[in-house]
């Protein structure tokens, strides 16, 4: 578990600090979907060949969602 931890909290400093980089902020886009697509396959696997989380589907697309949410905002202000 404090890998894991360890893992969000580079990831969001990284998020962090890339805020201000106006010319190049892709390494914190880079971070947060890094972080966020192993959940995302570990909840999908837990539902579809092990049958072990029945709604495992639902939380894999929330954790999907974000890195999607991520790159629309971007492109929406313009900056991709």
């Amino acid at each position: 578990m404090a890998l894991w931890s360890s893992t969000w909290i580079a990831a969001g400093l990284i998020a962090v600090a890339c805020v201000f980089r106006r010319d190049n902020d892709w390494p914190g886009f880079a971070a947060l979907t890094a972080v966020t697509m192993p959940w995302t396959v570990s909840f999908l696997a837990s539902w579809i060949p092990l049958n072990d989380n029945p709604r495992g589907w639902i939380t894999a697309i929330v954790f999907a969602a974000l890195p999607v949410f991520r790159l629309g905002r971007t492109a929406w202000q313009g900056t991709l």
